[in-house]
């Protein structure tokens, strides 16, 4: 301390020499301690970002395999009423079909947007 005391005292004077060199101590161990809590806090960061990661990825890959399953039963749902479909229509019987199915047609293809305005039965 009195090296750094001695050396102050060619810039502030002998009798300010001391209170500087003590002020500069004190400076230089808050900044020590500053540096350490930011290490340390960024250490802390670390680790939970890493945990919320980890859990975020497993997270992910349960939501992704729930999804995989459902689209295949989707999947499997929609196969199996559309084979249900044509075997209903190839199960029909011949000929001209009823008037409450001309109805019902013209009505699914003005749901789905279609113009229908061509159609005669839709009229």
């Amino acid at each position: 301390m009195s090296v750094l005391a001695f050396w102050l005292s060619q810039f502030v004077g002998v009798r300010f020499a001391r209170v500087a060199a003590w002020a500069i101590v004190i400076a230089v161990g808050i900044a020590i301690l500053g540096i350490a809590k930011c290490t340390y806090d960024g250490r802390v960061v670390e680790k939970h970002d890493a945990k919320v990661t980890g859990k975020t990825l497993s997270t992910d890959a349960a939501a992704k395999d729930v999804a995989a399953e459902q689209r295949a039963r989707d999947a499997i749902t929609a196969d199996t009423a559309e084979k249900e479909r044509n075997d209903a229509i190839d199960q029909a019987p011949a000929g001209r079909p009823s008037d409450a199915a001309i109805r019902l047609g013209c009505r699914r293809l003005r749901q789905a947007g279609q113009d229908t305005s061509r159609i005669a039965e839709c009229s």
